[in-house]
Formats: structure tokens, sequence, C-alpha cells
């Protein structure tokens, strides 16, 4: 319908947003050497992820774990941020329950700052983030194992495209 395709879209631009904006700014933990720099697979391999979170149905932004929960957390956390209200307790959910302590809500996760941008850029921002930290944590992983380099790339990229990850994701159990 008109409506998918243009949610579509709007993922779309949010992920090239992600890719141009974000990617070239971030770079890896202190505790990589300088033989451990990321190659251009792993933005590649992140965005190839988080573009297939988003269009391959039922993607993770109309996921039941994300429109359930997670989205209206983060709608409700921009909502109290913009209007510099401290978001200690939620009064929508049953009869009130503590927001700011609940570890669900994800509030001082420091990613979740992103959703003051669109629901739709926190979201790309934050898995294309995630994704690439993983990326980075598999290869130092294997590096750290005394594993060549391109045997390091290879398990790298088997574990962003593991079935864990990408059932998760599909789900929309996002933890961050």
């Amino acid at each position: 319908s008109g409506c998918t395709g243009l949610r579509n879209l709007v993922n779309l631009v949010n992920l090239v947003v992600v890719v141009v904006v974000v990617a070239p700014v971030t770079q890896p933990p202190v505790l990589y050497s300088a033989e451990m720099k990321a190659p251009p697979w792993v933005w590649l391999a992140a965005m190839a992820v988080v573009a297939g979170a988003h269009f391959i149905p039922p993607g993770v932004s109309s996921s039941r774990d994300y429109v359930l929960l997670h989205s209206l957390n983060r709608q409700y956390w921009a909502d109290a941020v913009h209007h510099l209200r401290l978001p200690l307790w939620n009064p929508h959910v049953g009869l009130g329950r503590p927001f700011l302590a609940d570890i669900e809500t994800t509030t001082l996760y420091p990613t979740t700052l992103l959703y003051l941008f669109g629901p739709a850029f926190g979201l790309a921002s934050s898995l294309f983030l995630h994704f690439v930290l993983a990326g980075l944590g598999m290869r130092a992983f294997a590096r750290r194992l005394a594993i060549d380099s391109p045997v390091a790339d290879i398990m790298a990229i088997a574990f962003l495209l593991s079935g864990p990850m990408a059932v998760r994701l599909l789900v929309g159990q996002i933890g961050f």
C-alpha cells in the first residue's frame, strides 16, 4: 500500500543519514590496536543487517515487541525530555509504574538519546551502531585468539548475519 511504501522510503532515508552522518564519526573503542582498525565491510554489513531488519516483513519497526513495548517507552521518554521533565513515573501503564528505574525503558542508555531526533532515526541509528560494535567485537575476539584477519572478518560477518541476531530483530526484541 501507499503507507507501507512511504514508511519504507522514510526508513531508507534515515538509514542513509545514519550511514553518512553517524558512521564516519564512529571510532572503535580504545581497546583495539591500530592493526585492528575496522575494514569497510563492517559498515556495509551493519547497514545490510539494519536494512534487512527494516524491509523484510514484518520489519523491526512493525514487530509485536517493538510496537507494544519499545516504541511506547521511547515516545513517552522523548515527550518527557522535550518538555524538560525527568520521566520518573509512567502514569499510562496500569495504575502507574516507575519509568526511570525500569530496565526495560532503557532511559539512561546512551543510544536512547538518538530517539530525540525521531523514532525512525533513533531506531535505525541505534541498530546500526550496535551492529557495528557487534561486528568489531567479534573481529577483535577472533584476532585476540590469533586468528588471521581474513578469517576474523568472515567470523564477524557470520556473527552479524547469524540466526539469533536476525530473529531477535525480526520479532522486535531489541534490548537497547
